[in-house]
């Protein structure tokens, strides 16, 4: 069942604009202690797998 949504999945990816890896350094640059996670709704996971 999943390979059902392979396709559909690869054109989502293609189609999503990436996250340049600038903007991760200046939000990390704003939050010196890294012992906690915020979830900010990443919705498809792109920007938490970065």
């Amino acid at each position: 069942m999943a390979e059902l949504f392979i396709k559909q999945a690869n054109l989502y990816a293609v189609a999503r604009p990436n996250y340049p890896k600038e903007l991760f350094k200046l939000i990390a640059s704003k939050t010196p202690k890294r012992n906690l996670a915020w979830d900010v709704g990443t919705r498809s996971g792109q920007a938490a797998a970065s």
